[in-house]
């Protein structure tokens, strides 16, 4: 088998998520000062002294530029469209599939046309008499349609699509999430709520930065109003296949004790976490928590995640941990991916189901006859069956 370009171009402008065709007619931006530049995955668009990359999602094989806006080939990803209209915030607008491999963009009337290749395949037949001396083994050289004859030399081999268990980091995206849940007691009427919250950015340089609500909840119905929470602000490396992560800020304690008469329920922590597989692909990831509470050093929690590509759009996540913030929990969802590729403007809903608990006693020793001379405690335990769901959003 062989890739053999089209001797058709197909349309490719006004196929687009825009819905619109490019025209040569749209609002131009002066030549002298804008520089859209391809390199593998990304776009880098120079005006003046500034410059700023896009990510494409894709491996670029050719771009052609109409007025402000330009087209990318990526091969068998299709055809991307960038707007570049603000040389300070260019941006992915549109993307269009095609049946077989992009390979070179050209302008006619007006409209932007893309260039495809196919693969194809013949029998074998050995049985056949020859009409003529059989030519010697070697690939045949590809029939160039008039515009590729135009455009120059054909461009290189499609290059495999990205790959599902391993996609590759995107850079210069915040990601906004949120997750909330409900647990119903097994045993007297009572129930909780459960949260989880977190806003990241991922620079260009391997460097991420996080704030995060990790866990949130409280118990609803039962005797005891405790609410159970840890919050953080971490600072880490991130790359393709491993993020680590380091940062502070304070925890609530499950089991807090104390001689003095006073009882802190919490104090400040340390947070450590860790990515070992790509963000959006196979990925394991870990969090580790230590209190600093009453006078010593406590357990705060320890989660683990793991995330299965099922689709290009679908995920399984599971998920387990608990500790002395007072919250453990453990379910299985998916998370489904409903506008975007996993770059800018791209949402996505996940929904759970699994079993949580909120595990809460503190206890005060005193020799105090009002206690008997032994300790005063409070306890808030509940725990069932638990559903819950969440979105997030990149920018």
């Amino acid at each position: 088998m062989r890739p053999r370009p089209l001797a058709v171009a197909v349309l490719c402008g006004s196929a687009l998520s825009t819905g619109q065709g490019a025209y040569a007619q749209e609002a131009p931006i002066p030549p002298d000062t804008l520089q859209p530049v391809l390199e593998g995955h990304a776009l880098r668009v120079t005006s003046g002294a500034s410059v700023t990359v896009v990510e494409l999602g894709c491996e670029g094989r050719a771009s052609l530029r109409t007025q402000n806006k330009v087209f990318v080939a990526c091969g068998s990803d299709g055809v991307v469209e960038i707007d570049i209209s603000n040389p300070l915030d260019p941006r992915r607008t549109g993307w269009m599939p095609v049946e077989g491999d992009a390979t070179a963009l050209f302008l006619r009337d007006g409209r932007v046309w893309v260039e495809i290749a196919h693969v194809d395949a013949r029998p074998v037949l050995l049985g056949a008499v020859p009409t003529s001396a059989p030519t010697p083994m070697g690939p045949s050289p590809p029939i160039a349609s008039p515009a590729a004859a135009a455009l120059g030399p054909a461009a290189p081999a499609a290059s495999p699509k990205p790959s599902l268990m391993a996609p590759p980091r995107r850079s210069g995206l915040w990601e906004i999430s949120a997750l909330a849940g409900a647990l119903i007691n097994l045993g007297p009427v009572a129930g909780g709520a459960t949260g989880w919250a977190s806003v990241v950015y991922r620079f260009d340089a391997p460097i991420v930065v996080r704030a995060e609500l990790s866990p949130l909840s409280a118990p609803i119905g039962s005797s005891g109003n405790t609410v159970v929470a840890a919050s953080h602000l971490l600072v880490g490396l991130d790359t393709q296949f491993i993020e680590v992560a380091v940062g502070g800020g304070g925890a609530s304690i499950r089991n807090a004790f104390s001689s003095s008469g006073t009882l802190a329920p919490g104090g400040p922590s340390i947070v450590e976490e860790g990515r070992f597989g790509a963000r959006d692909g196979l990925a394991l990831n870990v969090e580790s928590i230590t209190v600093a509470a009453n006078n010593q050093f406590q357990f705060g929690s320890f989660v683990a995640s793991i995330q299965v590509p099922l689709t290009r759009r679908v995920m399984l996540v599971a998920r387990g941990g608990g500790g002395n913030v007072g919250l453990l929990f453990g379910d299985l969802g998916a998370r489904a991916i409903v506008q975007g590729d996993g770059g800018p403007d791209t949402i996505a809903l996940t929904g759970f189901v699994g079993g949580a608990g909120i595990d809460v006693q503190t206890c005060v020793s005193t020799a105090s006859p009002a206690f008997g001379g032994d300790s005063a405690c409070q306890s808030t335990t509940i725990g069932g069956p638990s559903i819950g769901a969440g979105v997030e959003w990149r920018r």
